[in-house]
């Protein structure tokens, strides 16, 4: 299998779904041995999107595939136009995925359709977020470019922020972190701090200064959020007052 990529998605009933360079395997989780593998035909560069039914990975060959989940057959597959390194995010009925050609994707869930694709200025290594805001489907990613973009379920920009000025863009790069949600507060790492938004708007509500890139993920646990530096520390914020 080699070096894995991604994080393991826990699928059905003790089938933990991992990825290597090359092949996709589902593990038993009480004998850890493979009850099916499937192999994409290149290296693979994202893994983890999951549906409840289909198993979603990107590979280096610009390709999106659908797996079915409960044995691993190929249901359909689609090339666009950058590698895919970014986790597919799943919406109600679109799957949506980054790519190195700096643009957002959105594919139908049945049958891999692509329904729209809108570019940024910045590669985008950052998985997107899907969320719900007052009833619509909102999809939120970091780009290379320095901004984090809110999209409708449609394609359309529904804002956008800017993380850090130009020298720390210049210093540390655009935004890898992808971004976290808790109430109406959205959290994400830019180039050298750690960021506070508001859902809706965009809007900074508050930063905290590393001096350090946070392209880690954070996580959302009660009232606290968690997160890795690049300074080799982790930080762990108190957000209980955060609407």
């Amino acid at each position: 299998m080699g070096v894995g990529e991604g994080t393991p998605a826990l699928v059905g009933r003790g089938c933990y779904v991992v990825c290597g360079l090359f092949d996709v395997r589902c593990l038993d989780g009480d004998s850890g041995a493979a009850t099916w593998t499937f192999a994409p035909g290149g290296q693979i560069g994202a893994c983890g999107g999951y549906d409840g039914a289909r198993v979603f990975v990107g590979t280096l060959r610009k390709e999106l595939v659908a797996i079915d989940a409960a044995d691993g057959a190929e249901l359909w597959r689609y090339e666009g136009q950058g590698e895919v390194q970014s986790t597919p995010a799943v919406g109600a009925s679109q799957l949506y995925v980054g790519s190195y050609d700096d643009c957002l994707y959105a594919y139908a869930l049945a049958g891999g359709a692509s329904r729209w694709r809108t570019c940024t200025a910045g590669r985008l290594e950052a998985s997107a977020l899907v969320v719900e805001r007052h009833g619509a489907e909102v999809v939120v990613v970091g780009s290379g470019d320095g901004h984090v973009y809110a999209f409708s379920a449609a394609g359309d920009v529904l804002w956008r922020t800017r993380l850090g000025n130009a020298v720390s863009l210049l210093r540390q790069g655009g935004v890898g972190s992808s971004a976290a949600l808790r109430g109406d507060t959205l959290y994400v790492g830019g180039p050298d701090a750690f960021f506070a938004l508001d859902a809706d708007s965009g809007a900074e509500r508050w930063r905290h200064t590393t001096g350090a890139m946070v392209g880690s993920s954070p996580a959302v646990f009660g009232t606290r959020v968690y997160v890795g530096c690049e300074d080799g520390y982790l930080y762990a914020f108190d957000v209980e007052d955060d609407p």
